[in-house]
């Protein structure tokens, strides 16, 4: 998988807002699969999904104690090519 084409997130979570949390959860839904409560597999099949994914979850208002977390999984799906947490302003697949 290079960076242009399909590519695969881990995208985790820790929203104290029920309603929040619940639709971010159906939200993510329509990208990939839950893993456990409050963590995703998205598997993306551009860069273009990529890139709206991104715009949908820069633009969460989340509180200040609300986390999300983004990792982009390498080609082989073996290792995360970023080994630290990125918030929704660090944005690691772009």
């Amino acid at each position: 998988m290079s960076p242009t084409n399909a590519s695969a997130l881990l995208v985790a979570y820790d929203i104290s807002d029920n309603r929040k949390r619940r639709n971010l959860f159906n939200h993510l839904s329509g990208y990939g699969m839950p893993l456990q409560e409050s963590l995703f597999y998205c598997q993306l099949s551009s860069a273009k999904q990529r890139r709206k994914l991104s715009r949908e979850l820069n633009q969460l208002p989340l509180e200040a104690n609300d986390r999300l977390h983004c990792f982009l999984i390498d080609a082989d799906q073996t290792a995360l090519l970023s080994p630290s947490p990125l918030t929704t302003q660090q944005w690691v697949a772009e």
